[in-house]
């Protein structure tokens, strides 16, 4: 199969694209959640790092010391963009997310070197919302389920399969 070439910009649009849909009260429900919905924004806030995580690590994994700095900051910006307008987080909360990113992916990379899988670090981030009282225990399975279903890892490997990273054009 021939991949489709893409430039930096075009990977971190469709990469964006992928990003997990605004939590509504109706898809809570639909994971047993709905007693969440005034902690939503902190579920929002896991999904994209767990999806910002996977994405990071299919760059790093197919474009080592390239990928990363050519494509993610264009996936950063996108989110932003759609931080306060699709999924209504107050933008001062920005800046801090930004910044506990490193922790978390860290985090997230203990648990994919100890089970190696996405569903462990998909745990690993139930975990870290149960730890903060976004969760009951009880509640852990259907939380889980819904960080799997949303964390988009199969479609971020599908991306990588059809396409491949082009350098931007040189100015002429």
């Amino acid at each position: 199969m021939t991949k489709e070439s893409v430039t930096p910009t075009e990977m971190a649009d469709r990469l964006a694209s992928l990003l997990p849909p605004a939590l509504t009260p109706s898809l809570l429900e639909d994971y047993g959640l709905e007693q969440m919905a005034t902690k939503a924004s902190e579920v929002v806030r896991e999904l994209f790092s767990l999806s910002l995580f996977w994405m990071t690590a299919a760059l790093e994994a197919h474009y080592p010391g390239i990928g990363d700095v050519l494509v993610l900051p264009g996936v950063h910006q996108r989110l932003q963009d759609l931080w306060g307008t699709v999924y209504g987080l107050p933008i001062s909360q920005w800046e801090p997310f930004c910044a506990d990113l490193p922790e978390r992916f860290r985090a997230y990379e203990r648990a994919k070197a100890e089970g190696g899988s996405a569903l462990s670090v998909s745990m690993e981030a139930a975990e870290r919302l149960e730890a903060n009282w976004v969760v009951g225990a009880s509640d852990r399975p259907n939380l889980l389920a819904l960080l799997v279903d949303l964390v988009p890892v199969d479609a971020i490997g599908d991306l990588f399969e059809a396409a491949e990273l082009v350098p931007p054009d040189s100015p002429e």
